[in-house]
């Protein structure tokens, strides 16, 4: 009877060793249970994403919208101080014709008068 407890008793033993001490190939310590893989469902298309918009180099200027943020707000300013936004724009047309237009006609004596 006791040589069947200590058989039973030793798969025991050793499931719950293997449940406890996880990580036989390196040092387990909680730095090590809390990383994710690159890939991580929850990451995939994230990731993904970012492979395909940084391709050929795979990296990013993480400041890169606040950069070109400055850089309009550089620009406003020069255009303000060179006086070029107080220049008048002048319509040119065209012109919206309301209703159903079938064909256009135009004045024989003035070809320039539609």
């Amino acid at each position: 009877m006791k040589k069947y407890i200590y058989l039973l008793t030793a798969p025991v033993i050793a499931l719950l060793l293997f449940l406890i001490f996880p990580s036989v190939s390196g040092v387990f310590t909680l730095e090590n249970a809390k990383t994710t893989s690159a890939f991580d469902k929850h990451t995939y298309p994230y990731e993904w994403a970012w492979i395909q918009k940084t391709y050929p180099h795979y990296n990013a200027d993480d400041d890169v919208y606040i950069k070109a943020i400055e850089h309009v707000k550089r620009m406003k300013a020069s255009q303000t101080d060179k006086h070029l936004s107080n220049i008048q724009w002048e319509f040119a047309g065209p012109i919206n014709i309301g209703g159903r237009v079938v064909d256009i006609e135009f004045n024989p004596q003035d070809p320039d008068i539609v």
